[in-house]
């Protein structure tokens, strides 16, 4: 029997990040299974390792180890090996935000402050280091944060209504106007009137929704995923046409996006390939224009 705030997790489990008991396996776990001896208010999966908050607000980690990033000091020696959940003992104070790239890992504490670690890349931290992994959690000198998020090599956070992101801007997925990495949070070229309410990364994407419920996109475009036909990467944020409901919540995967809606409707764009935009077939093409997830109703 589950209980509330229990975590399920499925799907490839090959360096541990789903939590089972079993550990660490190659073959895919398709049937969701409990993850033991933990009560969460979120879970965070990035690609080989994830994040928890915990009932309490304190941060549990499982999963790879190879970049320190699962914030546990006595994992130090032993890197790379794939470790069960347990508690994060490196970040001693309450966490309510999560967020993770390929080989770093990042949390915002109860008092608005953000924590990075893993590899000591600087593009990625976000602040200054002088080793090559940086197992100590340490602040990245922004205050008042309410959320952070990240792709595959670039994170963002949002304070009181403005965006700022660092590390790998190839894409133009940090919305300065400008292809250049930064090694420390740069500010989002965001509209003058544009008050972001929420944030959301994912691949060489960023996406933000405004207090007026428009939603805003920059990054990779390949897939017609910044809303925009022609395939040119967005340098700076753009508003997405055809949501004709005010946005509260947005997805954003590697080549599309997705917009929960106040009326709790879906609308997708960007790639369909594999039929990510659920709109009840797949193909090859484009969709730059927002349209509904189609839902299919069972008979009772």
């Amino acid at each position: 029997m589950s209980n509330a705030n229990d975590v399920f997790c499925f799907g490839s489990n090959q360096w541990g990040q789903l939590g089972l008991a079993s550990g660490a396996s190659e073959g895919p776990q398709p049937v969701p299974v409990r993850v033991e001896n933990l009560r969460a208010k979120s879970v965070m999966l990035a690609g080989t390792f994830t994040l928890a908050v915990t009932t309490n607000d304190r941060l549990w980690s499982w999963g790879s180890n190879d970049f320190l990033q699962l914030a546990r000091a006595a994992l130090d020696p032993d890197a790379g090996t794939s470790r069960p959940p347990a508690l994060a003992d490196r970040v001693s104070s309450a966490v309510h935000s999560t967020a993770g790239t390929n080989k770093n890992a990042f949390a915002v504490t109860d008092a608005g402050e953000v924590l990075s670690w893993g590899a000591g890349t600087a593009e990625q931290l976000g602040r200054t280091t002088s080793t090559p992994i940086d197992a100590v959690p340490k602040s990245i000198g922004i205050g008042n944060v309410s959320s952070v998020v990240a792709g595959t090599a670039h994170a963002c956070v949002l304070a009181r209504g403005a965006i700022r992101c660092w590390g790998r801007n190839d894409r133009g997925q940090l919305g300065t106007g400008v292809r250049a990495d930064e090694l420390f949070p740069a500010s989002v070229v965001l509209p003058g009137d544009v008050h972001a309410v929420a944030v959301a990364a994912g691949g060489n994407d960023t996406c933000a929704i405004a207090s007026n419920g428009d939603v805003y996109c920059w990054g990779e475009n390949g897939s017609g995923q910044v809303g925009i036909a022609g395939g040119l990467d967005q340098l700076l944020p753009r508003r997405i046409e055809g949501l004709a409901e005010r946005t509260v919540a947005i997805a954003v995967m590697d080549r599309a996006v997705c917009a929960l809606s106040r009326e709790g409707r879906v609308a997708c764009w960007g790639d369909n390939l594999m039929g990510q935009l659920g709109r009840g077939s797949r193909d090859v093409d484009l969709h730059v224009d927002a349209a509904p997830v189609v839902f299919e109703s069972s008979a009772h």
